[in-house]
Parts: C-alpha cells; structure tokens; sequence
C-alpha cells in the first residue's frame, strides 16, 4: 500500500509538471489568446482534480518576449516541500473506527472492510477484462440480461480462482484461459456427407495439470465430450 500510494502521487507529479510544460509552450503561441486569468484557471482546476491544491504554489507571470511583441504569460510551479513531506508520512497507513457496540473483534473488522476491496475489483474487472461496454440497449429487459451475463462471467472467473487455490495451483483467471486458450473441440465433415464429427485437442503436461485442478479432465476424453453434445448441422 505503501508503495502503491508512493508511486500514485509521484505519477500525478510528472503528469501536472508535463501539462504545466505544454500550457507554458501554448501560452508561447504567436497566436494564442489565452492570459493570466485563463491560465490561472486551469491550473488551478488540475490541481484541484488531483488532489493537490495544497501541495503547490503557483504564479503566471510575464516573460521576455520577441522585441516588438507582447511578453507571453507562463506558469511557475513550485512544490511545498513540508506539505509533501506531511503527506507522505501517512503512506500505507490506514486507520478504521467502529462504533463501540459492535460485537466483532478487531481482526473480524479488518476482515470485512477489506471484502469490499473484492467487490470494488470484481466491478474493474467487469469493465475491463470482461468487457461491459456502454449499453446501448432500450429495453429494460435487455439491460438487466447483459449485466446479469457479465455478473456470470465474473462468477466464473472466481470459481476458477477458488477452484486453483484449493488444488494448490493458485493463478489470476485470466492465465489459467490463457493456457487453456488453445484446447478446442473441433468439428469437421468426413467422407463428404452431411454428418459431423468431432475431435478434441491433446492438451500438453501443463494444460492437463490445470484441468486436473480444476476437477475438468472428461472435457479431454473425446468418447464423454460426444456423450453430451449434440451435432449441429450448421
């Protein structure tokens, strides 16, 4: 957490000094309109968007411009190193306060705030690696279909994991895919008829350990795959 917090604000840091730079180099623009008050505003709407109002100083000043022409307007910030150094001494601390009548003990406490980490994450991994994109569906019939698809997908992403970490094979979901990524069923035409036959990819010594974890080697024997499915003509 330490480091996590560390390395957010010192990312924040380079990217405010990056967007001062460019608002610097448009300010020097032979045709920009912008002055002192525009450029005050937005520096002052970024450091407030990332929280570091109270971190810097700041001051849009006139340079020496071309003779002949207008002194352009530029922005010098500053840090303040004592509020920084104030800031970073809470780096990976977090303090949590129960009300006295709850009967759980400290541990028990610190055991359900940090749950929620996992229902905040499995909503990121929803719209990332599981892709829930803007719905675009009218009816509410639809909507509700699409996200209760996802909440599945999610569901099985955590049973895999669960399943990994019992067998003594703990990996994220989406490796365990990704290894699994190449076992196919594969179907083809023989003789020229119309009928469909099917086969099923030999799994390597890896593949084979994973499915053996996750209680799923029938899907390799191909006799118990065509037990339980039925051909498609298309």
């Amino acid at each position: 957490m330490f480091v996590r917090q560390w390395l957010r604000d010192r990312r924040k840091r380079l990217r405010l000094e990056e967007f001062v730079s460019e608002l610097n180099e448009s300010l020097r623009a032979p045709r920009s309109r912008k002055g002192e008050a525009e450029a005050r505003y937005e520096v002052t709407e970024r450091l407030s968007k990332d929280g570091m109002l109270r971190l810097f100083d700041f001051s849009v000043e006139r340079q020496a411009g071309k003779e002949g022409g207008a002194a352009p307007w530029q922005v010098r910030l500053s840090l303040k190193q004592e509020a920084w150094a104030r800031r970073r001494r809470y780096d990976g601390f977090v303090l949590l306060v129960g009300h006295e009548k709850l009967p759980h003990t400290t541990a028990e406490l610190a055991l359900l705030y940090r749950a929620k980490d996992a229902i905040e994450r499995g909503f990121r991994v929803i719209k990332s690696e599981i892709e829930l994109r803007p719905l675009y569906h009218r009816a509410d019939e639809k909507i509700r279909a699409h996200v209760t698809i996802c909440m599945l997908a999610l569901l099985l992403e955590r049973a895999l994991e669960s399943r990994l970490k019992a067998a003594g094979r703990p990996m994220p979901a989406a490796t365990c895919l990704e290894s699994l990524a190449s076992c196919c069923l594969d179907r083809y035409p023989r003789d020229e008829v119309l009928e469909r036959y099917y086969s099923v990819t030999r799994p390597d010594s890896e593949q084979q350990a994973i499915l053996k974890s996750l209680g799923l080697t029938e899907l390799t024997d191909i006799r118990k795959v065509c037990e339980r499915i039925t051909p498609r003509d298309a």
